[in-house]
């Protein structure tokens, strides 16, 4: 299956098992249920990709272009053992799940609220905003200064860069 979704993006009447996309403005998965990145890959270009709903599994590394944004709102992405890199990774809510596979960010990871089980990785930081709650509970690599701002980062895994927290809460037993 080979789909091109401009700007209306993909809805709840969406059913495929394997997602392979290219366009240049923003793409959005509500509601997808449960859909499998395919060998093409899935781009929006240096747009943003945003994750509404259902649930979206990386099928194998390197599947999203490294250019393209990725929004995790409502939704659950599953990279399971799969690595990728993208540029801009936020956490709106709703999860990250993952178990050895690596998310890269090229730029700073914003989170909001929600959780986040993959290994989160990146060379710029992490910054936590509004009054959500996140739980990273990984052996995250990322380097750079995690941020809180505002709302509730709880660590139950592990970071590998300086806390600065400048409004809201740090905690979490990692």
């Amino acid at each position: 299956l080979t789909l091109t979704a401009p700007s209306g993006g993909i809805d709840a009447n969406f059913d495929a098992t394997t997602l392979n996309t290219t366009s240049s403005g923003t793409q959005f998965l509500q509601e997808a249920n449960s859909v499998t990145i395919g060998t093409s890959g899935l781009t929006a270009g240096s747009s943003t990709i945003t994750l509404g709903g259902g649930t979206l599994i990386l099928g194998g590394s390197d599947r999203i272009n490294d250019s393209t944004d990725v929004n995790v709102s409502g939704a659950t992405f599953d990279i399971g053992d799969f690595s990728d890199t993208v540029n801009t990774l936020t956490l709106t809510s709703g999860s990250i799940s993952g178990t050895s596979g690596v998310l890269t960010s090229t730029n700073t990871i914003q989170t909001k609220s929600g959780s986040v089980s993959a290994i989160l990785a990146g060379a710029n930081g992490l910054t936590q905003s509004t009054g959500g709650l996140t739980t990273l509970s990984g052996t995250n690599t990322y380097t750079g200064v995690t941020n809180v701002t505002d709302g509730t980062l709880l660590v139950n895994g592990s970071i590998a860069s300086e806390i600065t927290v400048t409004g809201g809460i740090l905690g979490g037993s990692g």
